[in-house]
């Protein structure tokens, strides 16, 4: 009983103290802040001017711009609160700021993959079933199914809410789930847009071109995002490495690729919505 009761107390001192800004691990250090960079100039702007396109295009909750508009809601809080973060973890470093900035950046861990599987599967559906999923296209089976994501994604952030030290684990538990799925739809769709058209027609339809090019930025923001974190824990396991080694030298500069996608993937939305083309066309103007 005593060697029990030991044994606990040597867990709770060691997670009491786990250092979470990463004070002597230099390279996490700078890779944090070079996290500031792209949220603030790329993230934020291209996250509000997709919010204000899906909002303003017809018949949204119709289609899955719905998942998108989660996807970029997610993004968006994900980039804002990289300001804050940066300045607790190089200047204050307050326990109620730090425990807020990863509530929120748990979201995007939790929340992201998850959607990003839902826009995969409704495409999926729509190219390789389409008849029926004209069945499944009412509103409110999209609604049902975002409802279902968001509470999954509430029940891990309350996990680590808990427990910060189930941040690790976090990390790959919806990737886990959504990578498969992500990657089964995405190659059953190109596999079905490649296939020749049976009334003999060349080309690709634009709507499919759409699907084409959404599935395609998915799958490769999947890989970025979720694929080096999980890499890294991974790696350190077969190593054996210290939780502390393992946060500061593999978790948070692999996460740096996560912010680089919330950065991109509202750009890439922007692109496949036409958005940007009508940009170029007004700085022609």
């Amino acid at each position: 009983m005593e060697s029990s009761t030991s044994s606990f107390a040597n867990v709770t001192n060691k997670t009491e103290q786990l250092d979470f800004y990463c004070t002597g691990f230099i390279v996490s250090r700078v890779f944090g802040f070079m996290s500031f960079i792209p949220s603030v100039l790329v993230g934020v702007p291209a996250c509000v001017w997709l919010l204000w396109v899906l909002c303003n295009r017809p018949h949204t909750a119709l289609s899955n711009d719905i998942y998108t508009l989660n996807v970029t809601v997610i993004d968006l809080c994900y980039n804002i609160i990289t300001v804050p973060n940066i300045v607790n973890t190089y200047a204050v470093q307050l326990e109620w700021i730090f425990t807020l900035c990863w509530l929120a950046g748990s979201l995007n861990i939790a929340a992201r993959p998850l959607f990003m599987a839902c826009i995969c599967v409704d495409y999926y559906m729509a190219v390789v079933h389409p008849i029926p999923y004209m069945k499944l296209k009412h509103c409110k089976y999209r609604m049902v199914v975002c409802t279902f994501v968001w509470v999954l994604v509430l029940a891990q952030v309350l996990t680590f809410a808990l427990n910060k030290h189930m941040l690790t684990i976090l990390w790959v538990i919806s990737p886990s789930f959504a990578a498969p799925a992500i990657a089964f739809c995405d190659t059953a769709i190109l596999l079905a847009l490649r296939r020749p058209d049976p009334s003999g027609r060349s080309g690709v339809h634009p709507q499919k071109q759409r699907a084409l090019q959404a599935i395609t930025n998915s799958l490769v923001m999947a890989l970025l995002s979720y694929v080096p974190p999980m890499v890294g824990l991974v790696v350190s396991k077969l190593m054996s490495l210290p939780e502390q080694d393992y946060l500061c030298n593999l978790l948070i500069p692999s996460s740096l690729f996560s912010v680089i996608a919330s950065a991109t993937m509202p750009l890439l939305h922007l692109h496949n919505l036409g958005s940007l083309q009508k940009l170029k066309r007004l700085r022609c103007v």
